[in-house]
C-alpha cells in the first residue's frame, strides 16, 4: 500500500509541474503578442493615481513592465520581493500626466 500512495503522489506531483509549467509558457507567448500587451497594460495603467501589481514568472519583467508604465505616465514608487517568484511593485502617476 505504501508503494501505491507513492507512486500516486509522484505521479500527481509531476503532473501538477507539467501543467505549471505549460501555464506559465502559455502567459508568456501571450505577453509576446503585441495586441495582447498593449491592451493589457492599457488596463493595467487605466488612469488612476496608483496602479499595485504582482511580477511573477508568467508576466512581463520588472524591467518590461517599467518600460511600459513610463511610457504610459506613470513612475515607479515601490518594488518589493514577495518571494523567489513574485515581486510587488507600485506605481504613481506623474504629474504631468
Amino acid at each position: 500500500m505504501t508503494t501505491a500512495v507513492i507512486i500516486i503522489v509522484v505521479i500527481v506531483a509531476v503532473a501538477f509541474w507539467a501543467g505549471t509549467g505549460s501555464i506559465l509558457k502559455k502567459a508568456k507567448t501571450l505577453y509576446a503578442d503585441p495586441a495582447f500587451r498593449a491592451a493589457r497594460m492599457d488596463e493595467l495603467f487605466d488612469g488612476r493615481d496608483q496602479v499595485v501589481t504582482e511580477v511573477t514568472s508568467g508576466t512581463l519583467t520588472v524591467d518590461e513592465l517599467l518600460g511600459e508604465a513610463n511610457a504610459r505616465g506613470y513612475r515607479l514608487v515601490t518594488q518589493t520581493k514577495l518571494d523567489y517568484a513574485r515581486t510587488s511593485v507600485v506605481f504613481e502617476r506623474s504629474p504631468q500626466s
